[in-house]
């Protein structure tokens, strides 16, 4: 059944609840890698500026992570499979609709609703899959779903790049949401063997070795919304620096955009691996110290130095995504996770989207290299400022 609890199998990847999730999570971020991976394409048929392409993107963005919340609050009061599966199977409704549509305004409301029933998915989907597994697992079990995620948005510009370069950029929204229709159809056809919720659940304990201050874990919540707010409109735009700065067409940018997408998924199981090895303190502060002079030597590299650090970069990025996950679940009760990881998506893509019309503003009147110069050195200060914090409240603590 689909609520076989995953700590009693022998591996994680082993038990079918996580291929089930891992298969999810890659065909919802396969939907939504989907518009900035093929965003050069969508710019030039419609005419578009980077305020207007900046505008679609804040479509998607600003609903997907005000759904969060809704869907976080949703997740800790009805069964979760039920969320995954309208989450999964609105997003690849929504995407099949954009490949019907061929105006600025259509695509505005579609991308508004694929960004309600995104919200759905991540609350539920991450505390499905940590519910029940045991401390020293968690690390890789939230690793297993962002390498689904991952090869998600990996395939989205290599697969997607190659279908619109062909066939256009509708086809290619038509085409690669079928797995979504087929994840939300596996959830819908084991939901009735389930019970209201995904796992047996074990009574929450909590490591006394690995309990934390508030003032840490308010410290690592806030530098990564703030991190996911820069670094996420950086990545947003990426297709269109490619093309406009490092000279590449679009088909062929939207190639290349995959080896991000393809360092993120080194940086899924080296994060997980990391964090049941050293901790999740430690991880964190890694992924911290790498990102932020990473994404600000993107500004100034062209040629192979450049897409060298674009892996490392995604790399890191990934990395830091399942430290901070696990860091988040490892010090919640079960029946608030849902609501944890809506509120920590919600807060970090509500402040990316909202600032991305304001990027294609700023790329619009003083160029964009000069905009991803800015956005890397205000990545750069988050990683120096936040081990900084934390060594402040550690001689604090040590002192009292």
């Amino acid at each position: 059944m689909i609520n076989e609890p995953i700590y009693h199998q022998p591996h994680l990847l082993r038990n079918k609840n996580t291929l089930i999730i891992i298969f999810s999570h890659f065909s919802h971020d396969l939907c939504l890698g989907l518009l900035p991976a093929l965003l050069p394409f969508i710019r030039n048929a419609l005419e578009l500026d980077y305020l207007q392409a900046g505008g679609l993107l804040a479509a998607l963005m600003i609903t997907a992570g005000f759904s969060q919340f809704l869907g976080g609050w949703l997740g800790d009061r009805f069964p979760r499979r039920l969320l995954v599966a309208i989450g999964v199977g609105g997003v690849g409704m929504g995407s099949f609709v954009v490949g019907l549509s061929g105006s600025y305004l259509i695509l505005i409301i579609v991308f508004i609703a694929i960004g309600l029933f995104a919200g759905l998915y991540h609350p539920s989907g991450i505390a499905l899959l940590s519910d029940g597994v045991e401390s020293h697992q968690r690390g890789r079990a939230v690793a297993y779903h962002m390498v689904g995620g991952s090869v998600g948005f990996l395939i989205a510009p290599l697969l997607g790049g190659f279908i619109a370069t062909v066939l256009g950029w509708q086809v290619a929204f038509m085409l690669l949401c079928i797995p979504a229709f087929l994840a939300a159809c596996i959830w819908l056809v084991f939901l009735p063997h389930g019970k209201s919720q995904s796992v047996t659940m074990q009574p929450y304990t909590t490591d006394p070795r690995a309990v934390t201050s508030w003032y840490r874990l308010v410290t690592v919540s806030i530098m990564s919304i703030l991190m996911e707010v820069v670094t996420g409109a950086a990545v947003a735009f990426f297709a269109l620096f490619l093309v406009d700065v490092q000279g590449l067409n679009p088909g062929s940018a939207t190639i290349w955009l995959g080896l991000l997408r393809g360092g993120g998924l080194a940086g899924s199981l080296i994060g997980g691996y990391f964090v049941d090895r050293w901790g999740h303190h430690r991880a964190v502060l890694l992924s911290f110290l790498a990102s932020g002079p990473a994404l600000l030597l993107l500004s100034y590299l062209t040629t192979l130095p450049f897409f060298i650090v674009l892996f490392f970069f995604g790399l890191f990025y990934t990395m830091r995504e399942v430290s901070v996950q696990t860091y988040l679940l490892y010090e919640t009760p079960t029946r608030f996770r849902s609501r944890l990881i809506g509120i920590y998506f919600g807060l970090g893509m509500e402040g990316s989207s909202l600032i991305q019309p304001l990027v294609g503003y700023a790329m619009d009147n003083f160029g964009i290299i000069s905009v991803y110069i800015w956005l890397g050195a205000a990545s750069t200060a988050i990683s120096i400022a936040m081990p900084v914090l934390l060594f402040i409240g550690i001689r604090k603590s040590q002192r009292n």
